[in-house]
């Protein structure tokens, strides 16, 4: 017999170490994988907040103001209005003829501008049954349907929407400046006029101490962005509260992308950024679910990944759009 072609098994021995070795190397490798695939999810979120303020500065173009915010939560888009302080959608429904989602902003149109008609209903309930990609990061969430249950909890939904069970949603808010407005004798921010008073221009809060890029009905300007352009915060990644994406109980995260002036389509920044954290609700600030840095444009149109642990002080100057500081973000 020739001894040289023998063969030779492995020894369990060897086997474990060969095992173990293996073991290791994924080791390795996974958080590098991972770190990979959350590169490529922030970049992919960067562009979303890209195209968001491309739409906005070619709204600002076409208009001469940014973005309006609509007239409150009860409130969807209309096609038949105009996109200025008479739309009672907001800037999410307004910016989709300039993010290629002109279709979308279609939906709603039946030629009865001050009329809720059941055509019109039904087609906002379409429009806020659409998942939309381009309004979800991909690090906090899969684009898809979540619960509407806060809704249901006040006993109404959309004066011009037929009722949903689940809807869209959004992590990207435009500035809503340093001054949450609440509410006056009378009316309500947030919920917005009755049909009969909105169409009349009637029951809307005075907005006036207002020092961000929307609010209701506003039309920012640019010469009102008197801070400047490259020193305000125009929109980009707002804080969300991840136990509840499945339960629709965060009142900062429980609309349709596409309802009106509420606490889902702004950020604050008279508090400092704050990584998204299960469990810890907070319907106002900036932040994201990225590990260090939330996305955001300036009212130039800018991009900046801005660090979670920015001066608070400089946070409220770059949230403030006309507070007399300048602040130079190429320092930060």
């Amino acid at each position: 017999m020739n001894v040289f072609n023998r063969r030779r098994a492995f020894t369990l021995v060897e086997l474990l170490v060969v095992i173990s070795i293996i073991g290791v190397l994924i080791g390795l490798l996974m958080p590098a994988v991972q770190n990979a695939r959350e590169s490529a999810r922030r970049t992919q979120c960067a562009n979303s907040v890209r195209q968001l303020a491309l739409g906005f500065q070619h709204h600002l173009a076409d208009h001469g103001f940014y973005p309006t915010g609509g007239w409150g939560w009860w409130w969807m888009g209309d096609a038949d209005r105009p996109c200025n302080r008479e739309q009672p959608g907001p800037w999410c429904y307004t910016v989709l003829p300039y993010i290629e989602l002109a279709a979308l902003h279609e939906l709603p149109h039946d030629n009865h501008p001050n009329d809720i008609t059941a055509v019109k209903k039904a087609a906002n309930k379409k429009l806020a049954t659409t998942i939309v990609p381009a309004f979800v990061c991909p690090t906090a969430r899969p684009a898809q349907l979540w619960p509407c249950v806060v809704y249901h909890n006040f006993g109404a939904q959309v004066y011009n929407c037929d009722d949903v069970d689940v809807s869209n949603r959004a992590d990207y808010a435009v500035n809503g400046g340093t001054v949450r407005m609440w509410s006056n004798p009378g009316t309500m921010w947030g919920s917005g006029p009755s049909p009969a008073d909105g169409y009349a221009g009637k029951g809307f809060i005075d907005m006036t101490p207002n020092d961000g890029i929307a609010c209701q009905r506003s039309e920012t300007r640019v010469e009102d962005v008197t801070d400047g352009t490259a020193s305000t915060y125009m929109l980009g990644e707002k804080y969300r509260n991840p136990i509840d994406y499945a339960t629709g109980l965060d009142y900062g995260d429980d609309h349709t992308v596409f309802a009106a002036d509420d606490f889902d389509r702004y950020c604050w920044a008279d508090q400092p950024p704050l990584q998204n954290r299960s469990g810890v609700a907070d319907f106002f600030r900036w932040g994201s679910a990225h590990a260090d840095m939330f996305n955001v444009a300036m009212c130039d149109g800018s991009m900046h990944a801005i660090n979670y642990n920015i001066d608070p002080t400089v946070h409220r100057q770059l949230g403030s759009r006309n507070d007399g500081t300048t602040v130079d973000l190429s320092k930060f």
